[in-house]
């Protein structure tokens, strides 16, 4: 009865594989020979260019993977909050609420249009960058924290796994 869990330390087995620590992070879904087939597309901090592996027939070992071999690493939108500080006080907050409003609706138009068999990828990064600036914006105006959204986001992901079902991401 020599077998391998017999001989290793306690501390060993239950070893914690260092994870990866990634910028990006994306699940990938194909079809081959009519069956699906899912991949983590991801970057790795400090690198400019992505991977593609952690891939599996079975969409549940992909997720594993993924919660167990990747730490993603919380980046900054991109968005200059000093650009946005500036362009509330340049144009005043009611008239950069309704630039919010519009810009929403613009990103709202993209979308429907690409439903509808009328892609255009480049408009829709287009609204969606003009958002997530409104977004920065919004925050200001209203001086809502970033930890306030953050704490928000969490519980709409919970509820929305619990309604999908708490085994989905097992």
């Amino acid at each position: 009865m020599n077998n391998l869990s017999n001989t290793l330390p306690e501390s060993e087995m239950e070893a914690e594989v260092e994870k990866e620590k990634v910028t990006d992070l994306e699940l990938i879904f194909e079809v081959f020979d009519g069956r699906p087939y899912y991949s983590i597309k991801y970057k790795n901090v400090g690198e400019d260019y992505y991977h593609v592996g952690y891939s599996s027939y079975d969409f549940k070992n992909v997720l594993k993977w993924k919660n167990e071999c990747f730490e993603q690493i919380k980046q900054d939108s991109g968005v200059d909050k000093d650009i946005v500080a500036a362009s509330i006080i340049h144009y005043g907050i009611d008239n950069q609420s309704t630039v919010c409003m519009e810009e929403c609706a613009e990103l709202i138009q993209a979308i429907s249009k690409y439903k509808r068999g009328n892609p255009n990828k480049e408009n829709l990064k287009e609204e969606i960058a003009d958002v997530l600036i409104c977004i920065e914006m919004l925050k200001q105006m209203y001086g809502i924290p970033s930890s306030d959204i953050d704490r928000w986001i969490g519980k709409k992901q919970k509820r929305e796994l619990e309604r999908m079902g708490a085994n989905e991401l097992s």
